[in-house]
């Protein structure tokens, strides 16, 4: 699942899952395919992994979310798709850094604009 998403391969995804492949199996750091996809900004996977029940807020071994590594990465596109779907701004990674700190220590202007658009807290720990 993790190389399809990598590879932008929809038609691949869209196999695994027909033949039950769990959407969020996960890396040996415990990544998610929605995490990458995230991460990769192929924002149209991101849809797809959430409509086939990707978990929005699974959280990998440095506790980031699909949010958190759309944010530090500054990958605006899937981002607003995961704000769009729900995913919460004000959860924090393993050292106390939630998406918009992320964000915002990395630069990423149009991405802190978006998460303080949908309510993330500056002040959120």
């Amino acid at each position: 699942m993790v190389a399809a998403t990598i590879r932008n391969d929809t038609a691949k995804v869209l196999e695994l899952v027909s033949h039950r492949r769990n959407v969020d199996e996960r890396t040996r750091e415990k990544q998610t395919a929605l995490m990458f996809a995230a991460g990769l900004d192929h924002a149209d996977m991101v849809k797809l992994l959430l409509d086939k029940g990707a978990k929005i807020e699974a959280r990998d071994d440095r506790g980031e979310s699909a949010l958190s590594h759309a944010a530090m990465k500054g990958k605006k596109a899937s981002l607003v798709v995961l704000l769009e779907r729900g995913a919460d701004t004000s959860v924090a990674d393993t050292l106390s850094f939630t998406p918009l700190m992320l964000a915002a220590a990395l630069d990423h202007t149009g991405v802190v604009e978006a998460l303080l658009a949908a309510g993330a807290a500056i002040d959120a720990r």
